[in-house]
């Protein structure tokens, strides 16, 4: 599974670069579309809209795409679904959006294969690919349908990388969960939904197979892979530490798949 995200990750970068919400929020796509990631089949050339429907929230997984939908706050996916990251019993990829039982959905994030939500009520949900705890709970069965990951309601802000998640508390803690291959968990061992040493952190972002923080005196944090400078220290990658060399206040952070803004 490793390798396909290896293979295919410009394709993911591409997906991301093309999906956005014009002004009266109306979601729009083009790009590769070998898995109907567009939500047609067809031509790839032309920015068309998804649906017709306000959307309030959108992501890009690497082969699927998820909304939410202003209309119902409904929770819809489309794409691949070979592992069921598009919440539909089957392998076959979904050439229109399907409708995930996800009632009131407030936030999603897609990774390599997984999709993870965060309701109004708190409860947070994962489906799709879970061979090394992508979906933060400790069957590694895949799952076609929402799986209970947390429900606290509590929780403000998540995060999916290529094969991790990670969750942003109200009161500024941190748990991560999945793959954990480069220490992009910040901590060692273990893929469960586990609380990590940090707090006061206000943002989070994640990576290919790193994760960075922001904490509340616009300090970055990061862990993970080092291969191309892209958690910006050295020292011990399996744990949260500060980004050297930065000595303005940052407002705002953003992971790519090798690099960090």
């Amino acid at each position: 599974f490793g390798k396909q995200w290896n293979t295919n990750r410009r394709m993911f970068l591409l997906i991301l670069a093309v999906f956005c919400l014009k002004c009266h929020a109306q979601l729009y796509s083009q790009g590769l579309n070998n898995n109907a990631q567009l939500g047609r089949s067809g031509n790839t050339s032309l920015f068309l809209p998804i649906i017709s429907d306000k959307t309030l929230f959108a992501a890009a997984g690497l082969t699927h795409t998820c909304f939410i939908s202003s209309f119902d706050r409904q929770l819809y996916c489309v794409g691949d679904n070979s592992y069921g990251q598009c919440g539909v019993a089957s392998t076959l990829n979904t050439t229109t959006p399907n409708q995930v039982p996800v009632r009131n959905a407030t936030l999603i994030a897609a990774g390599a294969g997984f999709t993870l939500a965060l309701t109004g009520e708190g409860n947070f949900v994962g489906f799709g690919v879970n061979l090394i705890g992508q979906l933060g709970v400790a069957n590694r069965s895949n799952s076609f349908i929402p799986l209970l990951i947390n429900s606290s309601a509590a929780l403000s802000a998540i995060a999916a990388g290529s094969v991790h998640g990670v969750a942003l508390f109200k009161n500024g803690t941190v748990s991560t969960f999945g793959g954990n291959s480069t220490g992009q968990l910040g901590r060692r061992g273990g893929s469960e939904f586990q609380v990590v040493p940090v707090s006061n952190i206000t943002a989070i972002s994640a990576g290919y197979d790193f994760t960075a923080l922001l904490d509340d005196q616009g300090r970055v944090l990061t862990a993970g892979a080092t291969y191309f400078g892209q958690i910006c220290r050295g020292g011990d990658n399996t744990v949260f530490d500060y980004v050297e060399n930065v000595t303005e206040r940052i407002t705002a952070i953003a992971a790519g798949g090798y690099h960090l803004l």
